[in-house]
């Protein structure tokens, strides 16, 4: 996350209350995530990053940082190619995980102080960062809809977005003569996301994914001739329950 206004603090007469909480905050641990089950799922790292998200005088001083880590699962991506002679590549499944840290930590904010609208603040921004991922993964239509709660392992109950979106599919060609092709027609194929967000141990949790919500089939016979006719059968094989299933695990174990 990069957003420099990203906290809003408030409450009256908390200066009091909170002297003395400061301390400037070094580097930040990367989210820990359920690494076995990534590595058995085929999911590779693509991306980590670090950044100091703010630092601001807020009735106090206020410093943010994030460490994120940004997965893709190739073996999907792998399998999808695979089946279409190369003709699909792209990532439709994702999965990220950042952990926000604070200066005075959550923690240390007496009677909760402000954590409300942090947590508001982080949600908000943890959001446009999530679209801006699934745009930038090559997914159109990123939509918001639906929101609620999910209990992550350690037990607390995250805050819980949902979005629909698309992974472009155009269908596939296939020669079967040398003047002649076979064509699939091709449709947007929708893709789900999820995005959660909860407050752990004076830092604030993000994590989420994206992944196919439906599969992919067609069958296309064409006579080539009186003597010749040619049938193709595409399916994908796409397992949306399981991919939701599996996505909703890494970010439940993420702590």
């Amino acid at each position: 996350m990069d957003r420099r206004d990203f906290l809003a603090f408030a409450g009256t007469g908390a200066l009091a209350s909170i002297a003395g909480c400061t301390s400037a905050l070094g580097s930040v641990a990367a989210p820990d995530v359920p690494t076995d089950e990534l590595e058995a799922g085929g999911w590779v790292l693509q991306d980590e990053s670090e950044e100091t998200v703010f630092e601001e005088n807020l009735l106090i001083t206020v410093e943010a940082k994030s460490h994120s880590l940004s997965y893709g699962d190739e073996a999907l991506r792998a399998a999808i190619r695979e089946k279409t002679l190369g003709h699909v590549d792209g990532t439709m499944a994702m999965f990220a995980a950042t952990r926000i840290q604070f200066s005075p930590d959550l923690a240390s904010l007496p009677g909760g102080v402000g954590t409300g609208q942090i947590i508001d603040r982080t949600e908000s921004e943890a959001r446009s960062q999530f679209e801006s991922r699934m745009k930038s993964a090559g997914l159109g239509n990123v939509e918001r809809v639906g929101t609620g709660t999910l209990q992550v392992d350690t037990g607390a109950n995250a805050r819980l977005t949902t979005y629909e979106a698309e992974f472009p599919f155009d269908g596939v060609s296939f020669p079967v003569t040398d003047d002649r092709a076979l064509s699939l027609s091709g449709s947007p194929i929708a893709v789900a996301g999820d995005l959660a967000v909860w407050p752990h141990d004076g830092a604030v949790l993000v994590a989420g994914g994206a992944y196919p919500a439906e599969n992919v089939e067609e069958t296309v016979t064409e006579e080539l001739s009186v003597a010749i006719t040619v049938t193709v059968d595409l399916d994908l094989g796409l397992e949306p329950e399981r991919y939701r299933e599996e996505v909703r695990s890494l970010v439940r174990g993420v702590t």
